[in-house]
């Protein structure tokens, strides 16, 4: 079965994302009903907003899918940098976001999230330094570990800055992995546990704290800061074995940011248990065929670049699930090609395409 799912992992992988894509269009159609009418007067806001993102999503894909990895490699660096530029933009008057967070740019009404694209181009640029066959990036400090800390570090306080802890996690957890299947020196990886180590105590504050709070059982206010916690919980717990039924999902008129974050909820009320495991393992599967397919990659280039943009689909994707089912705190993450979303959306449909492009070319 592996040895088919490594030689067939490029169209495994296509397939899954668009059972996912057409399986999302299906929930936040069901989810999204009464908050579209809610604040625009109109059913069918969300879904039709999505389904214009997916197209151009489609687009984005095909750029990515055909796009010579050559040039991919060659440019990646320039493509961080960019990403970094319009991250940095958000402390400017071109930011929007939702309370105390910037997310944002706002330009003639488009609006662009930037944390979404450097995610993609941070492990584009990370599979190029890596792979550089004059640098001894296994076992050199000053060649290697050193200048991937000073990369990860800046990323990192950018991130911070806006602030989204989680994309901090998903963004350095597929580095880590990456550089972990290049090769790190073990020395490298004490280094890594003991800065996360000090960097998860510097973070626990604010709405974090809070956050973790909640989580813990500490804070049971259930009308204030527990209340999205409690009404996730609800809407899985009665879900059961087989969910309630397509569109017969009540909690999802409670729940918070139910087109986006608290999504996977709602699903799981409708379709319950069976339905919700069904689910989780189309990302598995994407996960699995990506990192299996890396072993016939023809370059290191290729090879790390699979690892870490199927690294990003898994952690994102577990990020969000374990938060809504209460297995973690809760993030701002959204579930990858299901939540609503404009630059989310459309920079998953792309991943895939370069992960498809890498396993057929690099």
């Amino acid at each position: 079965m592996f040895n088919t799912i490594r030689k067939k992992a490029d169209v495994i992988i296509l397939i899954a994302a668009g059972v996912l894509i057409i399986v999302g269009l299906a929930i936040l159609s069901s989810a999204s009903s009464m908050a579209s009418m809610k604040k625009y007067d109109y059913s069918y806001f969300f879904i039709l907003q999505q389904m214009k993102n997916i197209g151009l999503g489609l687009i984005a894909f095909l750029a990515a899918r055909f796009a010579p990895v050559k040039w991919i490699k060659k440019f990646s660096y320039v493509f961080l940098i960019i990403s970094a530029i319009l991250l940095i933009m958000i402390f400017t008057p071109l930011a929007g976001g939702y309370g105390t967070a910037s997310r944002w740019l706002e330009i003639g009404g488009f609006h662009f999230q930037p944390s979404e694209t450097l995610k993609i181009t941070f492990i584009l640029a990370m599979a190029a330094f890596l792979s550089n066959k004059k640098l001894d990036t296994k076992n050199d400090w000053k060649q290697g570990f050193i200048p991937f800390l000073g990369a990860a570090g800046l990323i990192s306080v950018l991130l911070y800055l806006q602030p989204t802890t989680s994309m901090i996690v998903i963004v350095m957890g597929a580095a880590c992995i990456m550089y972990f299947v290049h090769g790190m020196n073990w020395k490298f990886i004490f280094v890594i546990l003991g800065l996360v180590a000090i960097a998860g105590s510097f973070l626990m504050n604010g709405y974090r704290s809070d956050r973790i709070a909640v989580f813990k059982g500490a804070n049971n206010d259930v009308r204030g800061k527990s209340y999205h916690s409690v009404q996730a919980e609800k809407a899985i717990i009665s879900g059961g074995t087989f969910g309630v039924g397509y569109g017969q999902s009540t909690v999802k008129n409670r729940l918070p940011a139910v087109e986006n974050d608290s999504i996977f909820a709602v699903m799981a009320e409708e379709f319950g248990f069976v339905g919700s495991m069904l689910f989780i393992s189309l990302y598995a599967v994407i996960v699995m065929a990506g990192f299996l397919g890396s072993l016939d990659a023809k370059t290191e280039f290729g090879k790390l670049g699979i690892i870490g943009l199927s690294s990003i689909i898994g952690l994102q994707s577990l990020m969000n699930i374990a938060a809504i089912s209460g297995a973690m705190p809760l993030t701002g993450v959204p579930l990858p090609f299901v939540s609503y979303g404009g630059t989310a959306i459309i920079i998953a449909i792309a991943s895939i395409g370069l992960l498809i492009n890498f396993l057929k070319n690099a």
